[in-house]
């Protein structure tokens, strides 16, 4: 016999009284209204259903082995929309079958596999940049930051998130980005500014520093900086070769003939 109080319990949701291993034993119309199913006999929950872990959504396979009062989801496909259900088991007073009680929670988890795409959408995106991206608000302090390669941060990020770039910049540099920051703000433009800073080994490092308006966002900017020390020793070589051949041209013997 059935434990009508229990039974009752879930009106509301559907349930189900299956064998260990998924064989459908008995359901409320609720049941067979969530899981679109017309005639439960022969009917196998196991072997009918996918199911998803919970934690990340990923399929897996139940057997006769499941694991008490935890929650599993139940996909079930269609040519319109697909329906998530979640389903929790509990052992029967026989304790040899299960009682099952499901929920559509198709809405819930449409918006958190929705968000776990953005993210992993957003993953790939800060693992493709190779810049440092700081949020920074309109008193220049650091609210949050984005880099693919942690090495390139000059300090923890532990040390500067939450003060402002004058406790972690020299004064100069801090001051001149603080008022291209506002100036972006105010005119709602982008400014560019290159600075350099000596590293562990006292060699002069150069960046480049473009500051960036957020969408819906009045007092909050994206600060991006790039390390073009590579390409500023490459400029700076250029420079003294062409100062070089220009000096070899137009003082030298040959060079003046010519």
């Amino acid at each position: 016999m059935y434990n009508s109080v229990a039974w009752n319990r879930y009106y509301t949701e559907g349930i189900l009284h299956i064998t260990c291993n998924g064989e459908i034993l008995k359901t409320t119309p609720q049941a067979r209204s969530l899981l679109t199913l017309s005639d439960s006999k022969n009917a196998n929950l196991f072997n009918d259903y996918s199911f998803l872990d919970k934690n990340n959504y990923n399929p897996i396979s139940l057997d006769k082995i499941v694991k008490k009062n935890v929650s599993y989801i139940i996909k079930i496909n269609s040519k319109k929309k697909s329906k998530y259900i979640s389903a929790t088991f509990e052992q029967s007073e026989n304790k040899e079958n299960y009682i099952v009680s499901i929920l559509d929670n198709t809405d819930l988890i449409e918006k958190i596999l929705e968000f776990k795409k953005q993210e992993y959408h957003q993953r790939l995106l800060v693992s493709s940049i190779n810049d440092i991206i700081f949020e920074v608000n309109k008193d220049g302090i650091f609210l949050n930051y984005w880099t693919n390669k942690p090495e390139l941060l000059i300090h923890p990020p532990s040390t500067f998130i939450g003060r402002p770039l004058t406790d972690v910049l020299p004064q100069e540099i801090s001051s001149k980005i603080l008022h291209l920051i506002r100036n972006s703000i105010k005119e709602k433009k982008h400014n560019v500014f290159q600075y350099n800073l000596p590293n562990a080994n006292n060699k002069q490092e150069w960046y480049s520093l473009t500051i960036k308006n957020i969408p819906d966002q009045d007092e909050i900017v994206a600060v991006v900086i790039t390390d073009i020390t590579k390409e500023k020793d490459f400029q700076d070589k250029l420079i003294f070769w062409e100062k070089k051949f220009y000096q070899a041209f137009h003082f030298s013997g040959i060079g003046t003939t010519l």
